[in-house]
């Protein structure tokens, strides 16, 4: 970027000590503000505190607006806003998928209306988007690790008759033995159209969480003591 003198502008810090060095006609904010609902300073996609260093997930404007005219059209268009690059709240974003695949099972066109039973799920997902303002997922992982510190990774995967995946934790535990641990990243996946035997979606899941921790431990700038990998089985 250098070579090319390219000249970067809209910088953002958490950090005010950083930002008061950046011309103010370079800087995205001022050097240090409070997380603004209508107006939310985006990293990757995601709305980002820069007070509490957190990432913040917000619904999108209009969400639960009552010209929403619950068609298929609408449950995709609604759905594909919701940016969520680490799987941070794939419980709630999964739902969409699942449901988008059973409404191609229907055979609804895109501006068919919606069931009576699809449109109180589809207001069901609606309404729990909206707590998600109260979620709050540090970005930084091993603030403040020391060599004493024992860092593990543990991956858990799991498989339904609808879904399956896989979820990666950081656990840490410091020398008085106090432990803490936070989800690090996730994937998801709906089961094929093609009936699939719930074994086998038990072997893709498991299949999903084991390039899920490589990907993981290969990524994180941390030195891992060790890996666990999980797999629940019924």
């Amino acid at each position: 970027m250098f070579t090319a003198a390219f000249n970067l502008t809209k910088w953002a810090s958490n950090s005010e000590l950083l930002m008061g060095s950046i011309d103010p006609a370079k800087r995205a904010l001022s050097p240090l503000v409070k997380f603004d609902s209508s107006e939310p300073l985006k990293a990757l996609g995601v709305s980002w505190d820069l007070t509490s260093d957190c990432f913040r997930f917000l619904a999108p404007n209009g969400i639960i607006s009552c010209h929403d005219p619950m068609t298929k059209r609408s449950v995709l268009t609604l759905a594909s806003k919701m940016f969520d690059p680490m799987g941070l709240i794939l419980p709630l974003t999964v739902r969409t998928k699942i449901l988008f695949q059973e409404l191609w099972w229907k055979g609804l066109q895109c501006d068919d209306p919606l069931d009576s039973d699809t449109k109180e799920r589809w207001s069901s997902w609606k309404s729990h988007l909206l707590q998600l303002k109260d979620v709050t997922i540090p970005s930084c992982f091993g603030n403040g690790v020391t060599p004493d510190h024992r860092i593990e990774l543990h991956g858990f995967g799991d498989a339904s008759p609808k879904a399956y995946g896989a979820a990666v934790y950081i656990q840490i535990t410091n020398k008085q033995g106090q432990v803490s641990s936070q989800l690090v990243m996730s994937r998801s996946r709906v089961v094929p159209i093609k009936t699939v035997s719930l074994p086998r979606l038990e072997l893709l899941a498991a299949v999903v969480n084991a390039r899920l921790l490589k990907h993981v431990a290969e990524t994180l700038p941390i030195k891992m003591d060790v890996s666990f990998f999980g797999q629940m089985a019924w």
